[in-house]
């Protein structure tokens, strides 16, 4: 079976989430609002949430994803994985996003601003 890619778009209104085929032909979408408060502190645990729903729902495992991949606001460190200044967000102190995203989903992360990953979507597979 060919191995899936989720892609999260994390906006200041709505969290927008696809699963994908590995060339990119997306399968399913669909989306929640971006909870704000206290600090955005409920955002990443609503992502995993959300991802582990649909896993549950559509009967797939972890194992089944080559990753997550995720573009968001504020200043991003690819390596570290983490998140500052995303204001839009109440980010203001540093966000560990990879490391709790990979806990609880057991998928590979990968984070990048979402200016960068915009562009990278359209010179994958153009306009849209």
């Amino acid at each position: 079976m060919d191995k899936k890619i989720i892609g999260i778009d994390l906006g200041g209104t709505t969290v927008k989430f696809a699963i994908l085929t590995s060339e990119g032909e997306i399968q399913q979408k669909w989306s929640i609002d971006t909870n704000i408060l206290d600090e955005g502190s409920h955002i990443v645990p609503e992502i995993v949430a959300s991802i582990n729903h649909r896993l549950e729902l559509y009967g797939l495992q972890p194992e089944a994803f080559i990753g997550i991949g995720m573009g968001t606001p504020g200043s991003v460190d690819r390596d570290k994985g983490t998140v500052i200044g995303a204001y839009n967000l109440n980010w203001k102190t540093l966000q560990p996003v990879k490391e709790l995203i990979e806990k609880g989903t057991k998928i590979p992360f990968a984070i990048d601003n979402d200016a960068n990953v915009a562009a990278l979507g359209e010179r994958w597979k153009g306009a849209g």
